[in-house]
């Protein structure tokens, strides 16, 4: 009997997650730990200024993903505005932060 793709992906869903804990990020498991969520990483992300050295265009870039994540959410934010490498490095040590604190 043939194997779906569905289930084959379900298959190896259940092996990867049999060997190890898995938390998935965004999906709100991680809420039961006591980790903030995306309203709360979008409202410190609004605070912070444009992290530094970075090049002027990327003040710019900043300026207009923050304006786009006031009217949405971080995941369409980051889609819709195309930030540099140096302002994507940046922005993980951010939100590292935001996720430690």
């Amino acid at each position: 009997m043939s194997k779906d793709a569905k289930g084959v992906a379900y298959e190896i869903a259940q092996e990867c997650i049999s060997k190890s804990p898995v938390i998935i990020l965004g999906s709100g498991a991680s809420a039961a730990y006591g980790l903030p969520g995306m309203p709360g990483l979008k409202d410190h992300l609004l605070t912070v200024a444009c992290p530094t050295p970075v090049k002027s265009k990327d003040v710019e870039t900043w300026s207009e993903f923050l304006t786009k994540l006031g009217t949405t959410d971080p995941e369409t934010a980051l889609n819709e505005v195309r930030l540099s490498e140096a302002l994507i490095a940046q922005l993980y040590g951010i939100i590292c932060i935001f996720v430690l604190s």
